[in-house]
């Protein structure tokens, strides 16, 4: 049983060496390359995380992308912060969409 101190990438490089590199007879660096980055995209796009509130990765970041579009410098949550605004109460922050 593993410890409860075990970090997450070490529970991905577990996960990650039980579901594919043992799986897996790799017959040339190409095809290594090519199943690691199909496990990567599956990973980002497909399997939710109990970490991310059980949202994909991409998911996740979308919605935090869009609430980040709300915040203002006085917000409570210090991620919304411009880093190179002013953090004088009085100042507004800008946010660069894309």
């Amino acid at each position: 049983m593993r410890g409860a101190g075990q970090t997450a990438s070490e529970r991905f490089n577990g996960r990650f060496r039980d579901e594919s590199l043992n799986e897996h007879w790799f017959i040339s660096m190409r095809h290594t390359k090519r199943l690691i980055e199909e496990r990567r995209i599956e990973y980002d796009t497909e399997r939710t995380h109990r970490s991310l509130g059980y949202l994909t990765p991409v998911r996740f970041a979308r919605t935090h992308d869009a609430k980040q579009q709300f915040l203002t410098s006085d917000s409570n949550c210090s991620s919304g912060r411009n880093p190179g605004a002013s953090h004088a109460p009085d100042s507004a922050a800008t946010f660069a969409v894309s």
